[in-house]
């Protein structure tokens, strides 16, 4: 209990994995623990833990497992997230304030099997944080791997965040991500392919990327846009 009022992470993980008693530590610690569980990667740990305590015992007992999935999620740990998810953890974790939500962790990580599991269950993948959706976040990153799972579950190609470049395709044209950007142009309807196609060759183009701007006129974007 000592160690967990400290903050000693190092201590309490130590004598949680000796066999502490979970138990007799005060309910409200749940949401101090259960992130340091979830991060020391040992899944009979957590499952241990979770099992020690119920949500008729602890008022805290979702936000313990939300802190928990959201840590999981943004350290890459696909065992934990599964089984915080098998646990009753939500997904889109409203208790947690934005830049800690599970899916744009796991996509700002870059983790495909978390990204997956967290669709799976039915996370928001629309989620934003600072003008910049996860989908943003994961052409900004070249993982046209995410993309594809985020399009695939309705994530909304036309958000566009307040600053040039927090739209998904001007994000992976700017960084020159050219399967990204081009995963995001085909996934549009035929309405939306010319804007967006518009706004990756003018990316592409303030941002010198002239791979990108190659792909765009290969594909018949209109460059004239930058002329």
């Amino acid at each position: 209990g000592i160690a967990v009022r400290l903050r000693h992470e190092d201590t309490a993980m130590y004598l949680l994995h000796r066999g502490a008693n979970w138990r007799e530590l005060p309910t409200s610690s749940l949401c101090t623990v259960m992130p340091w569980v979830a991060k020391d990667k040992s899944d009979e740990l957590l499952m241990r833990v979770c099992s020690q305590i119920t949500k008729e015992e602890c008022a805290c007992y979702d936000e313990g497992l939300q802190a928990a999935l959201g840590t999981a999620a943004r350290e890459g740990l696909a065992d934990s997230v599964r089984t915080l998810l098998e646990k009753g953890a939500d997904p889109s974790a409203p208790l947690l304030p934005p830049d800690q939500k599970p899916l744009l962790g796991a996509v700002i990580h870059g983790d495909e099997v978390v990204v997956e599991l967290l669709v799976q269950a039915q996370a928001d993948v629309n989620v934003e944080f600072n003008g910049k959706s996860a989908l943003t976040h994961a052409a900004s990153n070249g993982r046209s791997d995410i993309v594809d799972l985020l399009v695939e579950a309705k994530a909304d190609l036309s958000f566009k965040g307040p600053l040039v470049g927090h739209c998904a395709v001007s994000a992976a044209a700017g960084n020159g991500h050219v399967q990204a950007m081009q995963a995001l142009i085909r996934s549009g309807s035929r309405r939306t392919r010319r804007n967006s196609e518009i706004s990756a060759v003018v990316a592409a183009a303030f941002n010198g990327q002239v791979q990108a701007v190659r792909a765009l006129r290969s594909a018949g974007a209109d460059l004239s846009v930058v002329a």
